[in-house]
Order: C-alpha cells, then structure tokens, then sequence
C-alpha cells in the first residue's frame, strides 16, 4: 500500500460537499484499495486520507472517504468525514449502506490514509 497525492479534482468534488464553505482540505492522500476487497463493479477504488481545515479548526482534523477509480459515488467513511460532509446517503441501521461504512472504515487502506496525513496520532 502506497499513499499518493490526491488528484485536484477529486479535492474538489469533496470539498463540494463539506458542511460549511469556510471549510477546505488541507493534505489529501489517495490510497489504492486491493482488488480482492472490492465489489463485483470494483468499487469502491480508492481512500481519500484529507485533513478538514475551518477557522475553528486550523490545524485540521483527518477524515476518509471512499471512492470510484473516476470519481462518481463518494461515501464517507469515518466519523470526522461523516460530521464534516455531506457526502454520506441516508443510511438507516442495518442497510447495504451501513453495513458498507462499517466494512470500509476497517480495511487497512483506510487507516493507511490517515497515517500518510501530516500529524497523524
């Protein structure tokens, strides 16, 4: 497993979804999820690793988000993406959805992008 910069666009299309527009991404990593663990339409691709910079919160706070390979559906991941985004569908206990932001927050590419992130404790 590899962190990589994250490409513009897709810190953008984050962004577009952050919970207050005086919120932005600081250090963005992409980390490339193994085959093996993901969906019969190969997703989701990537973990996006960014820290969510605001005013109150200078410094940034790491968040995850799950991704296609080109962008598309996004889902956020962990609790810090799920309070600072929107990029979370309606998931009611026991849904496909749920279940999937359990199973994502566990995969080893997910904590390996909070670790390429700058002060990770």
């Amino acid at each position: 497993m590899a962190c990589h910069q994250a490409p513009l666009h897709l810190i953008v299309t984050i962004e577009d979804g952050l919970v207050d527009e005086d919120m932005s991404l600081g250090t963005a990593v992409i980390v490339e999820v193994a085959e093996h663990r993901r969906n019969t339409e190969g997703w989701p691709a990537l973990m996006v690793g960014a820290l969510v910079i605001a005013p109150d919160m200078p410094e940034g706070v790491p968040a995850v988000w799950a991704t296609g390979a080109g962008g598309g559906q996004i889902l956020a991941v962990d609790g810090a993406a799920r309070e600072h985004s929107t990029w979370e569908p309606a998931a009611k206990g026991g849904s496909r959805t749920q279940s999937d932001k359990t199973t994502f927050a566990g995969y080893p590419e997910a904590e390996e992008a909070r670790r390429c992130l700058p002060d990770y404790a």
